[in-house]
């Protein structure tokens, strides 16, 4: 009930694979996260809901939220006056049978009551969406760009940052299923308090 409420406002996911793309990958390949999103669960449509740790397995990709915390600043840049920085490590793996392309707009931020308020992840890209930020350079080498692919049965970590009030510690990340015929799927989210981190982290 509460994924159905949250999903009105998940606009413009930007993965596009062909329709019924599906788990088949079988190479190994090397993994910078500590976790291993290759596991014996099978994709189920539907969405799904979890908690930092927990895999979510959508019709392309799983993910998990590996971590999540706030803090003032980060590194050389300050957000607006009332705001903080939210970082949140993600890890993906492809799990289709091409090459996956990846936009940060891809997961969302949630927060407030029944999470109706929501953000973008601060970016490096040059066009960028409403509620989103642009920074000129990345806040970290581990953050992940405005744009890039994942290989087959390959797995990625990175950052991904967010501008958002300052004070909260409930949120929750969001993925959307699309398609290339246009076709939007299910929605998943991860819910999670974010620990207060160092007032200024890099």
């Amino acid at each position: 009930a509460v994924a159905a409420a949250l999903a009105f406002c998940l606009t413009g996911c930007s993965i596009v694979l062909p329709s019924g793309a599906g788990s088949s990958g079988t190479s190994s390949a090397d993994s910078s996260s500590s976790i291993d999103l290759r596991d014996d669960v099978e994709y189920e449509a539907g969405g799904a809901n979890g908690y930092v740790g927990d895999i979510l397995h959508t019709a392309f990709l799983n993910f998990a939220v590996t971590d999540a915390y706030t803090c003032a600043s980060y590194g050389d840049f300050t957000p607006q006056e009332g705001n903080q920085i939210l970082v949140v490590e993600v890890a993906i793996l492809n799990t289709s049978t091409a090459s996956l392309p990846m936009f940060d707009t891809d997961f969302q931020i949630q927060w407030g009551d029944g999470r109706e308020d929501y953000g973008w992840p601060i970016t490096t890209a040059e066009e960028v969406w409403d509620h989103q930020t642009r920074s000129e350079e990345a806040l970290d080498e581990r953050q992940l760009p405005g744009e890039y692919e994942i290989a087959i049965n390959a797995q990625r970590s990175g950052l991904l940052f967010f501008e958002v009030p300052a004070g909260g510690k409930d949120y929750a990340l969001s993925f959307e299923e699309y398609f290339e015929d246009g076709t939007v799927g299910d929605v998943y989210f991860v819910y999670f308090t974010a620990e207060e981190g160092p007032a200024s982290a890099e």
